[in-house]
């Protein structure tokens, strides 16, 4: 990649430049490396298998953003903390043949998935998708990649798990709900890249930085609500 994205933001963590970006994914220029977490695909799939009548239409849609992606940053590697599939409902079959005509037509990129909560849950995946699965905490270039651990000092941390989002407060005192990154000294938790997904609040504390998602671009906030 020439240049980063469109309305991205670049920081320094743990000595490396990465490139926090709208798309709720960092690009890691060191390693070619793309990284998402909590993509839970199939999960509308899961809720309209039990009854519940949700839209259609998230699994082609989050894989579609992650081609645009890849192809924007011309990633050799795609590192996913965590939580790929939802669960073992969610292997119907439309959303095992989107995802196997996706990996496909990515078959040169390098998969590497963090297992998470749900990935344990819905078992392992189909060996034709070549994804490198490995559990945490899982040590790649001197940073940690974990979906859902305790960050520590002595090792730099990107994680996920707790879709980290932020109210952000208008003149008029309403607000509005955003998918965000929190930066701490030690460890960058990542919003959840599938759509589908609800969100946890994250609020200010020393020495935190909160880098919020809207309009095509990342934010960097000196205040949350």
């Amino acid at each position: 990649m020439l240049t980063p994205p469109k309305g991205s933001i670049a920081i320094k963590f743990a000595d490396r430049a990465l490139h926090l970006l709208s798309e709720r994914a960092i690009w890691w220029p060191g390693r070619s490396a793309l990284v998402i977490s909590d993509v839970h695909l199939g999960k509308a799939a899961s809720f309209r298998h039990i009854g519940v009548p949700v839209p259609s239409g998230a699994t082609a849609k989050d894989l579609a953003r992650l081609s645009r992606l890849l192809h924007v940053t011309q990633a050799r590697q795609l590192i996913v903390l965590g939580d790929f599939l939802h669960s073992r409902i969610a292997r119907q079959v439309e959303v095992l043949q989107a995802i196997t005509q996706w990996r496909t037509s990515h078959a040169a990129i390098e998969l590497l998935l963090i297992r998470g909560n749900h990935d344990r849950s819905a078992g392992h995946l189909p060996t034709e998708w070549n994804i490198e699965q490995v559990e945490e905490p899982f040590m790649q270039d001197g940073i940690c990649l974990v979906h859902d651990a305790q960050c520590a000092k002595a090792c730099p941390t990107l994680s996920g798990h707790v879709h980290p989002v932020v109210s952000v407060q208008d003149y008029d005192r309403s607000s509005i709900t955003l998918p965000c990154f929190a930066v701490d000294e030690c460890c960058i938790i990542l919003p959840s890249f599938g759509t589908f997904t609800g969100g946890h609040r994250m609020r200010s504390q020393p020495g935190r930085r909160i880098y919020a998602l809207a309009a095509d671009r990342v934010i960097a906030l000196a205040k949350t609500v």
